[in-house]
């Protein structure tokens, strides 16, 4: 039994994420209100909190301006986005021209924690679903892992694969 729950689960992870209806919790506070955040021609947002200017689409995914009234809410993210080590996510991030992957603190600051499937503001970073988002901080308790962010419910861990195992990417720049 607990062989083909185990075979079950591995089967739906390699699927990728299932897109669900987004839940959330009014009776918490924000944590990535809209209005804290500066909208950026070109598909990016500023966290007015932090100075971090984020990229509003997962790498592979192909942003579309649909703001043609100024209401950057009617902006969207297509496609699936690119799956990666960490050390290709590291590389990719590289070849951006200023952009980097955020560090653990810094991506913990997109979560929307309220809010679950996926544990995103959509309004910031419309089209999320509920991927798991390397870090550029490794794991200091064994050199195979590296730290992610999970936005299903916004829990965070090692990734429990190894840093050869396969995740998305939101770049950043500024801070640091």
């Amino acid at each position: 039994m607990r062989l083909a729950v185990l075979f079950t689960l591995m089967l739906a992870l390699d699927a990728g994420p299932v897109q669900a209806a987004q839940s959330c919790n009014t009776a918490i506070p924000e944590t990535t209100r809209t209005s804290a955040f500066t909208f950026n021609l070109g598909g990016t947002v500023t966290d007015n909190r932090t100075g971090l200017e984020w990229q509003r689409c997962l790498l592979g995914q192909t942003f579309s301006d649909n703001s043609t009234s100024g209401n950057f809410l009617d902006d969207s993210c297509s496609g699936v986005p690119t799956a990666y080590t960490w050390q290709g996510a590291l590389a990719a991030a590289a070849a951006g021209s200023g952009w980097r992957l955020p560090n653990f603190k810094e991506l913990g600051t997109i979560a929307e924690y309220r809010c679950y499937s996926p544990a995103a503001n959509l309004q910031l970073f419309p089209n999320m679903d509920n991927y798991v988002l390397w870090s550029a901080s490794p794991y200091a308790g064994d050199p195979v892992y590296a730290w992610f962010l999970s936005f299903d419910y916004g829990g965070d861990g090692a990734d429990t694969g190894f840093r050869g195992g396969s995740s998305q990417v939101r770049l950043v720049r500024g801070g640091q």
